[in-house]
């Protein structure tokens, strides 16, 4: 069988410094073209926060779990109205009992409005609306806005002292939060 002939490319000395002198700035160039591509990509992708959560001193701990949860709530999306910039949760966790409980101040972008109950039951975790869980104020400006919670909120979700020790009863009579 006969052998095949290998093109060998020669190049002088002139050539090769030539050739160098184009090829090692090209390569550069391609290299800084590719991370420039890949980092427009990851900027690109990147999602701004939907959700900031906080505790509101040294002393809370937010459990991992809450916080999780609290991250993927999208309330917020359509804070200014339709087709404006989504809107950022936040939540601040104030009190947290039992790993639980947990009461948060909660709020869109720039405005903390009301307080928010946080309970977790069968592992998983569940606001109660604060229409529900607070008793309404009587012959206040806004009878819709109470500041302490109905009893039978708390009874149902069995809420510690430690968290809520007052809740108004049906009636409007203040009572002790006796659960532990």
């Amino acid at each position: 069988m006969p052998k095949k002939k290998r093109f060998k490319l020669k190049l002088s000395k002139k050539d090769r410094k030539k050739l160098a002198s184009i090829a090692i700035p090209l390569s550069a160039g391609l290299f800084g073209l590719m991370i420039g591509v890949v980092s427009t990509k990851y900027l690109i992708n990147r999602q701004n926060p939907t959700n900031l959560i906080w505790s509101a001193d040294n002393s809370v701990k937010i459990p991992r779990d809450l916080s999780k949860f609290l991250a993927t709530k999208k309330d917020c999306k359509a804070f200014r109205g339709p087709n404006s910039p989504d809107g950022i949760g936040l939540w601040g966790v104030y009190q947290v009992s039992k790993d639980q409980f947990a009461k948060i101040a909660y709020g869109c972008s720039w405005n903390l409005s009301s307080y928010i109950m946080a309970v977790e039951q069968n592992g998983k975790w569940e606001l109660i609306k604060p229409t529900d869980y607070f008793a309404p104020f009587k012959n206040g400006v806004d009878q819709s806005q109470g500041a302490l919670p109905n009893c039978s909120i708390v009874e149902k979700y069995n809420i510690p002292s430690d968290i809520e020790p007052f809740c108004i009863n049906s009636d409007g009579s203040v009572l002790s939060n006796s659960r532990k």
